[in-house]
């Protein structure tokens, strides 16, 4: 079961994810980096992965996209 949370900036439901479930998908699925654009990355991936949404990967050659990939078959 999901846990959910109000967004309080734009009046939105978003799923709660803690910083330890995010670290853990990542070393999971090999995605490395500390930054809080990578993780809130990840939190989206990990909100998406469980719908029927479409999403577009794009990066330089050699940035991590394939790894990435991986998150949205959680």
């Amino acid at each position: 079961m999901y846990k959910w949370d109000f967004d309080r900036q734009d009046g939105r439901l978003i799923m709660a994810i803690t910083d330890s479930e995010i670290q853990s998908v990542k070393q999971r699925y090999g995605v490395m980096g500390t930054s809080p654009l990578l993780n809130n990355a990840v939190r989206v991936a990990m909100q998406v992965a469980p719908t029927d949404m479409s999403v577009l990967i794009t990066g330089e050659s050699g940035s991590g996209k394939e790894s990435f990939s991986k998150l949205f078959i959680i």
